[in-house]
Formats: structure tokens, C-alpha cells, sequence
């Protein structure tokens, strides 16, 4: 019985903040797939060059040449890993522009002023991919001068891997030039995408209810069948597979679900169901209950407000809206 007189859960928590761009879970293989396809990118770029423009003057129209294929290259190589998370046609022609216009400043700024300075003309590219990144993240101010943070990034390791390339063959030595150049620039464009958060909120997920349907609800609070459709949210959710997520908090959400038992909305609470909620069963439970409901109904449903905690021992509870342990 001392179960049932648990505080309630809300009681303590502020509101959280918008929810990760690259969630947690997926951090480490975003990561090594953004950097791999950077490199590979540049790979491609650099052989197709090499083949297309060799014994060429690079300093001249050749060397924008070689810069506009790096940069569609690049663009599209990342566009591919970043399709889930940006509008990945604008990226790759943000990209492709951005990192022309850069190597044309680069080139200048090399023989006037030395290459350390060229370093700094990718701020170019930086602005150019903020552009499409400011659309769907924030904050991402900081991301214009990232690509020069990397660009000089490649400048201080250049020494160590010259001093790698006399020990190995010209291949060995190709490659690492590559991995110096682009290799560094995936890794750090990769980490800065992992520390935005998504634009606007996403704290609401609506199914067939309409908002102002779901506003003006009245709401069950017949306790016999408020435990009722705890208990068919609490084995729905129970049935559904649940993957182990690494954390050390709950994660809570508010769920109305209808009279019938359908999930109408779900709200994350606090910044670990923000950041999980793709993760958890309810995007999916949603979906089934917005195909079986009519959209077309205009008079508001009955709903009741329940609290789903998937605590972080790995058990669920359901609970009322005040905290009162349901299932």
C-alpha cells in the first residue's frame, strides 16, 4: 500500500530542453559513419583529381577545379549519413558551394599570406552549412567556424604526419594526407552536430486528436476505469520490445489515452525522455493508434492522463496524473 503514496514524480521537475539532434544512443556510430564517409569522400575526391588534372598547375583554374569536385564529394558523402537529421539536398549544395568558395579564398590567402592564414578562409563553408543547419538545430552559431577549427586542426598535425609519410610508401603516404586532411575534418564536424539540440519542440506527439480536440477533452477520473486502461497501457507497452538504454534516470511521459485505450498524445517530462523518446515503444503505439481512429471526428474524446515511468532498473510503471500507482 506505501507504493501507492509514492510523491508524485512531476512534482520536482523543470522543463527540459529541447531534445538532442543526434540522439545519445546513436552518438559513437554517428560519429565514426560521419568521419568514414568524410575520408571516403575525400578519397574519391583526391584520385579522381590526381587522374583528371595531373602534371596541371593547381594554383590556377585547375586548382579550382580540384576544390569544386572535393567539395561535391564531400557534400555528398555526408549528405548521406545526415539524411535523417538535415535536409541532406541542401547540405550537399551548401557544401559543394561553400567548400568552393573556400578553396578560392584559401588559394588566395596562400600566396599572400602564408598557409596558416588560408586555414582561415573555411569559415566560408562554416557559414554556408549553417545556412541549412539553423533550419533544424540550436544553438549553431558556433558551427561557422568550425570547419576553419578543424582546417587548422589538420595544419598543427600536418608535422606528425609528414613525419609518418617519410616512413611508409607513397600509397601509405597518400593516405595519410587524406586522413589528415579530411579524416580530422569528419571528426569534428561529427562531435559539433552531437552537441546541437532540435530546433522548435518536439514535446508533443500528437495522434488522431486534434489539439484543440485534445485541450478541451473531458477527462476520465472514475478511478475503476482509470486502473483499466492503466493496465492496457502497462501490457501494451510491456509486450512491446524495449531496449536496454543506457542511463541513470527515469524517463517519465504523460500518455492520454482514450477511452477505448488508444494512445491519443504523449508528452516528455524530463530531459531523459526527450532525449530517448525514438527509443521508447510510444512513437510506434502512436502511429497504430492514429491509423485506427478517424481523423474526421470533431466532437473531443474522453481522455485519461496517465504517467508512464520506465524507470532506469528497467521495470515500467503507470501512474495517474497525481502520482497514484495504477500498474
Amino acid at each position: 500500500m506505501s507504493s501507492d503514496l509514492r510523491p508524485d514524480p512531476l512534482a520536482s521537475l523543470t522543463t527540459p530542453a529541447k531534445p538532442w539532434l543526434i540522439a545519445p544512443t546513436e552518438r559513437w556510430q554517428f560519429i565514426l559513419g560521419f568521419t568514414l564517409l568524410t575520408f571516403l569522400g575525400g578519397l574519391v575526391a583526391a584520385r579522381v583529381t590526381l587522374r583528371l588534372l595531373s602534371g596541371s598547375d593547381l594554383s590556377g583554374a585547375a586548382g579550382l577545379v580540384q576544390v569544386a569536385l572535393t567539395g561535391i564529394a564531400i557534400g555528398v558523402a555526408q549528405g548521406f549519413v545526415l539524411r535523417r537529421y538535415v535536409p541532406s539536398g541542401q547540405w550537399m549544395v551548401a557544401t559543394g558551394l561553400g567548400w568552393l568558395v573556400s578553396g578560392a579564398v584559401a588559394l588566395s590567402l596562400l600566396e599572400s599570406s602564408g598557409e596558416f592564414f588560408s586555414n582561415l578562409a573555411f569559415v566560408c563553408l562554416g557559414f554556408a552549412q549553417w545556412l541549412v543547419l539553423r533550419q533544424v538545430a540550436k544553438p549553431a552559431w558556433f558551427w561557422i567556424v568550425l570547419p576553419c577549427v578543424a582546417s587548422l586542426g589538420s595544419f598543427g598535425l600536418s608535422p606528425l604526419f609528414n613525419a609518418l609519410a617519410a616512413a611508409v610508401g607513397e600509397l601509405g603516404a597518400f593516405l595519410l594526407l587524406v586522413i589528415n586532411q579530411f579524416a580530422v575534418l569528419g571528426l569534428v564536424e561529427g562531435i559539433g552536430l552531437c552537441t546541437l539540440r532540435q530546433k522548435g519542440s518536439n514535446a508533443r506527439r500528437r495522434g488522431s486528436v486534434s489539439d484543440a480536440s485534445s485541450s478541451t477533452a473531458p477527462e476520465i477520473t472514475e478511478l475503476e476505469q482509470l486502473r483499466s486502461l492503466a493496465q492496457q497501457l502497462h501490457t501494451r507497452l510491456a509486450q512491446a520490445s524495449i531496449p536496454e538504454i543506457p542511463r541513470d534516470q527515469d524517463l517519465i511521459y504523460l500518455v492520454d489515452v482514450t477511452a477505448e485505450g488508444a494512445i491519443a498524445d504523449y508528452q516528455p517530462v524530463n530531459q531523459a525522455a526527450f532525449d530517448y523518446a525514438e527509443q521508447t515503444p510510444l512513437p510506434q503505439l502512436l502511429e497504430t493508434a492514429d491509423s485506427t481512429q478517424t481523423e474526421t471526428n470533431s466532437r473531443p474524446t474522453s481522455l485519461a492522463r496517465l504517467q508512464v515511468i520506465l524507470q532506469a532498473d528497467g521495470s515500467l510503471v503507470v501512474r495517474s496524473s497525481e502520482g497514484e500507482l495504477l500498474a
